[in-house]
């Protein structure tokens, strides 16, 4: 082969490269362009959850706070929810806060006890409120206030009642607590004649229905 066909030959092949090299070069930004039209729209899918969550906090934690303050007015009690990001995990931790300050309510304590079947209750009828599909506006509960004292207890009683109008939901609850009893109520003794007055007193059903739905 002559020197002139080698150098024909060369300038060939390095014309082939840079086609190659070129080519090369637009898929990676093609793909540079891609990935990053694709981060954008995370970003922004991002932005919508945030936000679709802090709107969903902020009903929740209205709906907790107004039902603690309508049972413990005193108390000056609210609730949040402080979500946190572990290795891309989610956690979620309620916090109760008063005068301006956080704390952990001590189970062991009479007045907690009463503030956290308050704040159970009331997150119980938010997840049945934001459900979707949402399911029947039927509330299930047993013994849900058992650690309210008595002289809060009314003040759980007008709650429920103004709840089940309010939202258009029927309460369900089991309880042994008269002063909560509202609606129509069904006793275990008139069912089942056997059981003993203080073991039927325990488990009678309680059941409160929204004013004009039956």
């Amino acid at each position: 082969m002559t020197t002139d066909a080698m150098l024909d030959k060369l300038e060939a092949a390095i014309r082939d490269s840079r086609r190659v090299v070129k080519v090369s070069v637009k898929e990676l930004i093609d793909r540079q362009e891609a990935l990053a039209a694709v981060e954008e729209a995370m970003t922004a899918v991002q932005a919508v959850v945030a936000e679709l969550q802090a709107a969903t906090h902020d009903r929740v934690a209205a709906l907790v706070t107004e039902c603690l303050r309508t049972v413990f007015p005193d108390a000056g009690l609210s609730f949040r929810i402080d979500f946190k990001s572990v290795r891309g995990k989610g956690f979620a931790s309620p916090v109760f806060s008063a005068g301006g300050h956080d704390f952990d309510p001590d189970p062991d304590s009479e007045a907690a006890g009463g503030w956290i079947d308050v704040a159970a209750f009331a997150l119980r009828l938010a997840v049945l409120m934001a459900s979707n599909p949402r399911p029947a506006k039927i509330l299930f509960m047993d013994e849900p206030f058992r650690f309210v004292s008595a002289g809060h207890r009314p003040a759980v009683k007008d709650l429920l009642e103004g709840l089940s109008v309010k939202l258009g939901i029927q309460i369900v609850m089991v309880t042994h607590i008269e002063e909560l009893v509202a609606g129509k109520t069904v006793n275990l003794e008139d069912l089942c004649p056997s059981v003993s007055p203080s073991s039927a007193e325990a488990t009678s059903r309680r059941r409160s229905r929204p004013k004009g739905r039956t």
